[in-house]
This record gives structure tokens, C-alpha cells and sequence, in this order.
């Protein structure tokens, strides 16, 4: 499968600047205190080619084919998370606090987020948090389908009605014909981080990229499907949910390039 029109890197989380429990905000002199750690999203595979120059459309968009003719532009591709954690690699504190307690000790919780993959290469939204000095071997977060059940929910519906009951949202054509995915995923997606990731006592900020290969999406052995057939009911539902939940890495980036 081939690329046509591609993406470059973009950044990721439109939020305010947050703790993870356990530090006090203060990322001053105390080499002890939380240090920072931005966080960013990057689409691979097509950085040399968006460095080279934007599309000759000049089209907001990325474009893949395969060896059958088929031929996927995405046009717009969005999603909803929340509940974003960093699991300490040792934590014996963490492990003590019981029953219940664990996750306070490791996330810094935020209500749902949208998600909107700028597809014209463009870097943008990079936000920074406060994390405390230690090792950190898992990123996890909930790929998350905003109800009316919490007022987070209600508040995220109101701002984005949109996305009410939808987790993922990808427009665009199919040899030529449109199509709107959505998908009402609601799970878990844990990374692990390979080397864990070490945030040092007073040590230089540190980021971490996301990565999702929206390549891998709508793809069977290398050959596209069409992604109305992925939607509830269609015959390859399954496979597209399990190629989403597969298409997303993470890793040290401190450059910000989007490359390991």
C-alpha cells in the first residue's frame, strides 16, 4: 500500500498546565519538585513528505492506495479521550495505598478531549504537565465515548454535540464515493514504553510523542476496505476496531521531529 498526500507531525492535548499526584506544582529549584513533560501526537510515515512541500491539491488531506487500485482520502479524523495516566515502573508507595487508590498515585485526570488530527503536516497544541522525578514504563488512556452519565460528558456534548455517543470520527472518499466511520469505542488503550520513560530530578523537560498509523485503519493484508464497512453492523467492524486500537505508540521525543 502506497501514499499518495500525507501528514507530518502534530501535537496533541489542548489543556492547561496539570500535576500528576504527588507533586505540589512548584517546578522551580527544588530538584525534587515535578519537572516538565510535554506531550505530542504524531501521524508517521509521511514526514519526509510533508517536508518536501504540501500537497499539489493544496487539500487538507491524506490520500493511500494499494495494489487492487483502491484509493482512501481522509479528510477529517477525530477522537475522544480521557483519563490519561503515567504508571510508575517501581512504586511501592503507590502499591501500599490500597485498594482503590492506586490510579490517584499515577494519572493526572482530565475529563473527555477531542482530538483533531490537523492532516496538512502542521505541528500545533503541544501542552506541557507536571511530572514527579521517576520512571514511568505505561501510558495509558480511554479512547472514550462521551453519555449524559457525568457532567464532564454533558459539559464535553454541549461544546461538541457532534461526538455525543461517538468516540471516532473519520470522513472522506472511497474510490471516489464519501463515507462518515464513526466508531463508539469505549476502552482502555495501555502503551507500554520501551525504554521506560525517566523524568530525572532536576534534568531538562522531556516529551513524549503519541504516535497513530492511520495507515494501518481501514487495511486488510495491505488491501483497503472501505470504511462504511466498518461501521456497527458491517462486516469488517471488528477488524477496523482492532487495527485502531493496534495503530497507537509512544515514545521519547525530546526533539519533537516525530521520529524515534
Amino acid at each position: 500500500m502506497t501514499r499518495q498526500t500525507t501528514t507530518v507531525a502534530i501535537a496533541l492535548l489542548l489543556l492547561p498546565t496539570l500535576n500528576v499526584c504527588g507533586g505540589d506544582g512548584d517546578s522551580g529549584t527544588n530538584p525534587d519538585s515535578p519537572r516538565a513533560l510535554t506531550l505530542s501526537l504524531v501521524v508517521p510515515n509521511g514526514l519526509a513528505l510533508a517536508a518536501s512541500g504540501p500537497a499539489a491539491s493544496g487539500a487538507l488531506d491524506v490520500t493511500f492506495t494499494d495494489g487492487q487500485d483502491n484509493t482512501l482520502i481522509l479528510t477529517r479524523v477525530a477522537l475522544v479521550v480521557r483519563e490519561i495516566e503515567l504508571k510508575r515502573q517501581f512504586s511501592p508507595d503507590c502499591d501500599d495505598a490500597g485498594p482503590g487508590s492506586d490510579d490517584d498515585c499515577e494519572k493526572f485526570s482530565t475529563g473527555p478531549i477531542l482530538f483533531e488530527l490537523p492532516l496538512d503536516g502542521q505541528v500545533s497544541q503541544v501542552v506541557e504537565i507536571l511530572v514527579p522525578p521517576d520512571t514511568y514504563d505505561e501510558l495509558s488512556f480511554d479512547i472514550h465515548k462521551p453519555s449524559d452519565d457525568t457532567p464532564e460528558d454533558i459539559a464535553f456534548i454541549q461544546q461538541n454535540p457532534t461526538f455525543a455517543d461517538i468516540s471516532i470520527l473519520a470522513e472522506g472518499t472511497f474510490n471516489g464515493d464519501a463515507f462518515v466511520f464513526i466508531q463508539r469505542l469505549n476502552e482502555e488503550q495501555e502503551i507500554q514504553l520501551s525504554p521506560p520513560l525517566m523524568i530525572e530530578a532536576g534534568g531538562a523537560p522531556v516529551n513524549l510523542t503519541l504516535e497513530l498509523d492511520l495507515e494501518t485503519w481501514f487495511s486488510s493484508a495491505g488491501t483497503l476496505v472501505d470504511p462504511n464497512s466498518a461501521n456497527k453492523g458491517g462486516e469488517n467492524e471488528n477488524l477496523v476496531e482492532n487495527n485502531i486500537k493496534n495503530s497507537i505508540d509512544a515514545f521519547r521525543d525530546d526533539d519533537r521531529n516525530g521520529r524515534r
